[in-house]
């Protein structure tokens, strides 16, 4: 039990920097999509890649890959966090130890 809280705890700092209310590719509305697509085209045209580049195709796969990890990171954070600031609460019992 401590070996996970210690792991679940190390896992959260590491992932401090990342934002906890970002929605996963997967939940997002056709227009959510739509409007990220748009960011992510600008992030390429903004490295210098133009429609017609050959990098263009690649640097939208690569952008649109990196955005669905931090995400996911994000996500994955904010469940880690709510784990950790759950109160636990334990008892004995005829020498068994029960937690909820």
């Amino acid at each position: 039990m401590k070996i996970q809280l210690f792991a679940a705890v190390v896992i959260m700092v590491a992932l401090s920097s990342c934002q906890t209310k970002t929605k996963v590719v997967e939940e997002m509305s056709y227009s959510e999509r739509k409007a990220l697509a748009g960011v992510i085209t600008r992030r390429c045209v903004e490295q210098g890649y133009t429609e017609k580049s050959p990098e263009f195709v690649p640097c939208i796969k690569a952008e649109t890959e990196g955005e669905t990890a931090r995400r996911r990171r994000a996500r994955l954070h904010s469940e880690l966090m709510a784990i950790a600031t759950q109160r636990v609460t334990c008892v004995k019992i005829s020498g068994v130890m029960r937690c909820n």
